[in-house]
């Protein structure tokens, strides 16, 4: 998240070799650090070219490195888990790397030929800065790291037989769509098992083919229950509270819902796959409002899969075989739109699941170039990881994506019949100055 304004510290770039300007550079770090009670740099740290709050974890993944002008200056912006804390960040250029190796760990990067880093310890890569001649841009981000993964085939308490979409609640726990088993499974944040619910059939307690599910600010269950044309709402605790909708194509009616979402206040979004179109519903299940139908302009929807609303309630769609996400107002009125159809980047081959993460930045499950990718809010491409296979990593037609409130992301991989979680969170670093992308700076996080 960014910082606010009056929360970050700006400076303009002292002139080269300039010593009235790194002096003023100095005391005005060491005025902000002792406002801050955060202790001064080793002397040997300084000249310092750029420097700022940050939000820190304990666990630090530095993915992505960009530039960006303010104010004629240049600054600092990071973010991380909720276990926060404001410290000065310190961006040194590899020019006093001598001074500072003692500091830095153990072949903390390398740089090849074509500008990609490799980094380990304090960064984690690699990343490709984009270069520019007059401008300061941004970079691309590197994949987020692969964690764990739970799952294999089978009818088993955490075994899964082509899981679908997933959630994760407020803490932390990971609920999954378990299709072909016709059921709910609930996992904690590294895949151990908790609770079930649900067996085949069209009972208050019974699914046929669940396809996404949705967890309100009050630990409620929200389930696409495909087979039956209908939601279906638990309480936290699994317990049946309400269910609606039947087979048809009037209001409150569906034909294969395939995504749920829940907004701020409660509303649910439903995503139909075969009548093209989303559904407003409250959290009882009382129709409200729909959008869309068959097409391809904006607004309208072929085949639409999952359903996700950031922290503006704002509604993002997967318009599948249009091969693009679109963006709503909770009202239905189109925002905006993202991808293509093609395997590059930015490009979707028939995807399924969307999430968006507490800045704003959304990501998509791209089943049929079995892989992820990650946008900014505004639809820039940021990044992908993910290829056709078995391995750590890879996928076979990925489904539903969620991020936790760290930063983590977890994703449901159809044909491998598991779950797999990536790190978080990312943290975005502004450089001073793009033609110094070959003397990548060392990052120093002084407490």
């Amino acid at each position: 998240m960014r910082l606010p304004e009056a929360g970050r510290l700006m400076h303009r770039l002292p002139a080269a070799g300039g010593s009235d300007c790194a002096d003023h550079q100095r005391a005005s770090l060491s005025t902000y650090l002792h406002r801050s009670r955060q202790r001064p740099p080793p002397a040997r740290l300084m000249p310092l070219f750029a420097y700022g709050d940050f939000r820190y974890s304990e666990t630090l993944h530095i993915v992505k490195l960009t530039t960006d002008a303010w104010a004629g200056g240049s600054h600092v912006r990071g973010r991380g888990s909720a276990r926060s804390a404001r410290i000065p960040l310190f961006l040194a250029l590899t020019s006093i790397l001598p001074m500072i190796a003692p500091l830095a760990p153990a072949g903390s990067f390398t740089v090849s030929a074509d500008g990609r880093i490799h980094t380990a310890g304090l960064l984690d890569g690699p990343v490709r800065l984009a270069g520019a001649s007059n401008s300061l841009p941004h970079a691309t981000e590197g994949p987020p790291a692969y964690l764990l993964e739970w799952g294999t085939w089978g009818h088993l308490d955490g075994q899964f037989s082509q899981p679908r979409g997933l959630a994760v609640d407020a803490d932390g726990n990971v609920y999954v769509a378990d299709g072909d088993n016709h059921r709910i499974q609930k996992f904690d944040g590294n895949g151990a098992f908790i609770a079930k619910w649900g067996a085949y059939g069209s009972g208050d307690d019974e699914f046929k083919t669940p396809y996404a599910v949705a967890i309100d600010s009050s630990g409620n269950i929200y389930v696409a229950d495909n087979g039956n044309n209908r939601i279906v709402k638990r309480n936290s605790s699994g317990v049946f509270q309400t269910q609606w909708g039947t087979t048809g194509s009037g209001d409150g009616e569906f034909n294969s819902p395939w995504g749920v979402a829940v907004d701020s206040t409660g509303n649910v979004y439903v995503a139909e796959n075969l009548n093209d179109r989303v559904q407003k519903f409250d959290s009882n299940g009382t129709y409200l409002t729909q959008w869309g139908t068959t097409g391809l302009g904006d607004g309208e929807f072929r085949a639409p899969w999952g359903i996700a609303v950031d922290s503006a309630d704002n509604v993002y769609v997967v318009d599948a075989t249009n091969n693009r996400i679109q963006k709503f107002s909770a009202s239905g009125d189109f925002l905006g739109k993202m991808g293509r159809p093609g395997p590059d980047d930015g490009e979707l081959n028939n995807p399924t699941g969307v999430a968006i993460d507490a800045v704003g930045n959304v990501y998509v499950s791209d089943q049929g170039n079995h892989r992820c990718q990650k946008f900014g809010s505004s639809g820039t491409f940021l990044s992908k990881w993910g290829s056709l296979g078995s391995g750590d990593g890879d996928f076979g037609y990925p489904q539903g994506v969620a991020v936790d409130q760290a930063g983590n992301i977890f994703v449901t991989d159809l044909t491998n019949n598991r779950v797999q979680k990536f790190a978080g969170p990312f943290s975005e670093i502004f450089v001073a100055d793009a033609s110094q992308a070959a003397l990548l700076p060392q990052l120093l996080l002084v407490r």
